[in-house]
Parts: structure tokens; C-alpha cells; sequence
């Protein structure tokens, strides 16, 4: 209990300085967030129960990490220059730090719920108070409807079985029996909300809507942080309810894999910047879902890797993407070319990103694709029909993205890139070493299992 005392005292030093107009108060909190994140994943790296309502493991820890690293570039790279009301959006970033934080670090499945759906309230109100164009209300909406709506048979599940057992701890669920018809029900429910929230194809409407209207921070922590809390509570449901794979399972296998091709061929076909990276990740987390569906150690693996690996590179992208609106005032790749010729070291950036979105070695993403991709030939080797097809196409529209944005002549808007300073390089740097050297302890990284 005193590990977590101490935790709350330093998050309301946090929220403290989130309030403050400070830049450099704000970059201190994210300071304390992240020591304070680093120990708990370094503290120890097995399952353990800190207390009744905190946990900690490797799963959780990297997570953690992963939130803190990305919130912190989001707030370093935003610098509250051009923001308006610079201390509520500070406060907000933070909030939603701490949110993303508490969602990875519960051993309650009522609390978890509860952190899951109140993430909502500050990515909502960083939508509606930073956003660009009028259509960021129907983009806050569809958030909140396709979240809250799919969220309801999880919780009416957890309140039935838990009620039932007199106990919502990670702990105790796991010795819940299930018959055959009731598993594939229960399991469906469960994972619905996870679901749309990874997203998977045809409830990720929401997830292009959101990142093309939300300010750069909302897009870099919708992209690196919430989008892992589908992934990490379909671990969870897998790892405590005891699931195995059943013809459930292998249909929703096939159904992410070609989803995940089709909306990297939407990918190939996108006009706006944001748009095309929204798509993309929507095929990444498909793979990820996918292989911890498939209930194999390679697969949770892989989909950790993955999870971890996206968060850095895809939010990355959206950070390139915002300094590109900068400059031309516009996110057609049409209109945004000739980087190259004005800004070489901006052009550096996006290759190293843009070559780890296509999990070119040494990222992380390698790694992971590698552990999915076994891990999903052991269900069945037709699998792999698709998941090249997936490789391929993901190729294609990165090549896409580079090419038309770097290449080109030269535009006079161009000449607002020399306002931008090296803020880019700073965020660049911050989020590719880390794609690219955690693969050197990997195995850390999956010892949780």
C-alpha cells in the first residue's frame, strides 16, 4: 500500500502541474509519470498483485510505458505554441495519461470498465476543443456511440458472473466453468467492446472520423494508447476466462485478417494524409487481434510487440502529418509535395518512420509480424494467403505516402516549414530509437507469459 500512496501523491503533483500554464511544469509531470512507470516495469516483470485494486506485470508494465512515452512526446511536440487555453489543454493531455495509466494498471474488472469508458471524456473533449473543422462534433459523436453502445453487454456479462460468484477480481474469474454454446456467447459479448475499440473492418468508422478531426496530440494518443485497449483487454479476457479456440474464433481470425486487406486497400486510394495513416492502423491492430485470438503464446507475444511497436511508429506518423499541415495548410498529398527539395532532414523522418510502418529491420514491427504470422500458420496455413497480401499492400501505400508527400517540385508554402524549428527531429528521434532498439530486449518483453 505504500507503492501506492506515494503513487497518488505524485499524480496529484502531476494534475498540479498539468493546471499550470507552464510548458516546462507540464514536461515535469510526464517526468514523474514516466520514473514512476519505469519502476513499476522494472520493479518486476511476472504477474503480482500490488494491492486489491492495482496490479502489475509485464503486459501491464510496457503498456504503461508505451502511455507516458507517447503522452509526454504529444505534449513536447505541441510546445503550447498556436494552442489555444494552453493550461486546459495541459491538463487534458495529462488527464489522459493518467487515464490510459489506470486502465493498464487495474485488477478489478468493474474498476477496468470504469477507466476504460472514462478515457472517453478527455480524447472527446480534445476532439471538440482543438479540433480543426466543424465536423469534429459527428466525429465526437460516432466515438461515443460506437464505444458506449458495444460496452453495455460487457458490463451486464461482468455484473451476471461476478454477482454470481461474489467476486470481480482478475484472480477469481478465471475459475469460471463454461459449456460449449455458452462459452462462444459469453466470449462474443466480451470482446465486442474490444473490438471496436482495436477497431476491426466494418466498426471503424469511428477511427478515421476521430483522427482526421482531432488536433495532432488527440491523433498521436488515439493512435499509440487507446487503440491498445482492444488488444490488451482481448489478452485479458483470453489469459483469466480460460477461452480456447473454438469455430468462434477461427471465423473471427478470418474475418480480421481480410478486413485488415481490405482497409489497406482503401489505404492505397486516400487523399488525405491522416486519413491514409487512420486506415492503416486499422489493418495493423486487425493482425494484432488476430493472433491473440488464436490463443498461442506466439500470438500474445506478437500481439504485444505489435501493440507497443504501432504505438510509436503510427503516432509518429501523425506527429509528421501535423507538421506538414503546418506548412502547407493542407492535408492532400496532392498539395503537400516537394519536401525534399526544402526540407531534407523532414524527408529523413518520414523514410525512418514510414520504413518501420512496413516493418522494415531492425523495427520491432518485424519481430512482431513474425510471432503473428506463426503463430496464425498454426491455426491453419490458409491464413497465409491473406496475411501476404496484407504485407504487400501495407508496402504499397507506404511507398505511397513517401513518395507523393517527399517528392515533387517545390511549392512557396514550403517556406513555412523554416517557422517549424527542429521540433519534428526532437519528436522523430523520441519515438524511432525505441522502435527500433527495444527489440534488443525482447525477451523482456515477453516474460510476462
Amino acid at each position: 500500500m505504500k507503492w501506492i500512496n506515494l503513487s497518488f501523491v505524485l499524480f496529484v503533483l502531476v494534475m498540479v502541474a498539468g493546471m499550470s500554464d507552464s510548458f516546462l511544469a507540464g514536461m515535469w509531470g510526464f517526468g514523474v509519470i514516466l520514473s514512476m512507470a519505469g519502476l513499476m516495469m522494472f520493479n518486476n516483470l511476472s504477474v503480482e498483485a500490488v494491492s486489491e485494486l492495482v496490479w502489475n506485470s509485464g503486459l501491464s508494465s510496457w503498456l504503461i510505458f508505451l502511455s507516458v512515452w507517447v503522452g509526454g512526446v504529444c505534449y513536447l511536440c505541441s510546445g503550447y505554441r498556436g494552442i489555444a487555453r494552453p493550461g486546459a489543454f495541459g491538463l487534458t493531455v495529462l488527464l489522459l495519461t493518467l487515464v490510459c495509466v489506470l486502465v493498464f494498471s487495474a485488477s478489478n474488472w468493474f474498476l477496468f470498465f470504469f477507466f476504460f469508458e472514462s478515457s472517453l471524456i478527455p480524447i472527446v473533449v480534445l476532439v471538440l476543443g482543438w479540433g480543426y473543422q466543424p465536423e469534429r462534433l459527428q466525429a465526437a459523436f460516432y466515438l461515443l456511440m460506437y464505444t458506449i453502445c458495444v460496452s453495455l453487454p460487457m458490463l451486464l456479462v461482468l455484473v451476471y458472473k461476478c454477482s454470481s460468484i461474489g467476486s470481480n477480481s482478475f484472480y477469481i474469474v478465471g475459475d469460471w466453468v463454461w459449456v460449449n454454446y455458452e462459452s462462444a456467447i459469453v466470449m462474443l459479448l466480451l470482446l465486442g467492446s474490444f473490438l471496436v475499440k482495436s477497431p476491426i473492418f466494418l466498426v471503424h468508422l469511428w477511427l478515421p472520423k476521430a483522427h482526421v478531426e482531432a488536433p495532432v496530440s488527440g491523433s498521436m494518443i488515439l493512435a499509440g494508447v487507446l487503440l491498445k485497449f482492444g488488444g490488451y483487454g482481448a489478452i485479458l479476457v483470453f489469459y483469466w476466462f480460460s477461452f480456447g479456440v473454438n469455430t468462434f474464433c477461427i471465423i473471427l481470425i478470418s474475418f480480421s485478417l481480410w478486413g485488415g486487406l481490405i482497409s489497406g486497400l482503401i489505404c492505397t486510394r486516400q487523399v488525405d494524409v491522416k486519413s491514409l495513416i487512420a486506415y492503416s492502423s486499422v489493418g495493423h491492430m486487425s493482425l494484432c487481434l488476430a493472433g491473440i485470438v488464436s490463443c498461442f503464446s506466439l500470438g500474445w507475444w506478437g500481439g504485444l510487440l505489435m501493440m507497443i511497436s504501432h504505438g510509436l511508429c503510427s503516432s509518429g506518423l501523425f506527429g509528421l502529418a501535423g507538421y506538414v499541415y503546418k506548412i502547407f495548410s493542407s492535408r492532400a498529398l496532392i498539395l503537400c509535395s516537394g519536401i525534399m527539395a526544402s526540407m531534407p532532414i523532414m524527408t529523413l523522418c518520414w523514410f525512418l518512420l514510414c520504413s518501420g510502418n512496413m516493418s522494415f529491420p531492425p523495427s520491432l514491427s518485424l519481430l512482431s509480424e513474425i510471432f503473428l504470422m506463426s503463430a496464425l500458420t498454426g491455426v491453419s496455413l490458409w491464413f497465409m494467403i491473406p496475411m501476404g497480401a496484407m504485407v504487400f499492400v501495407v508496402g504499397v501505400y507506404s511507398l505511397i505516402l513517401y513518395s507523393y508527400s517527399q517528392h515533387g517540385s517545390e511549392v512557396e508554402s514550403t517556406q513555412g516549414g523554416k517557422l517549424l524549428g527542429f521540433d519534428f527531429m526532437v519528436m522523430s528521434f523520441l519515438l524511432w530509437v525505441p522502435l527500433n532498439l527495444l527489440i534488443l530486449c525482447s525477451d523482456l518483453m515477453v516474460g510476462w507469459l
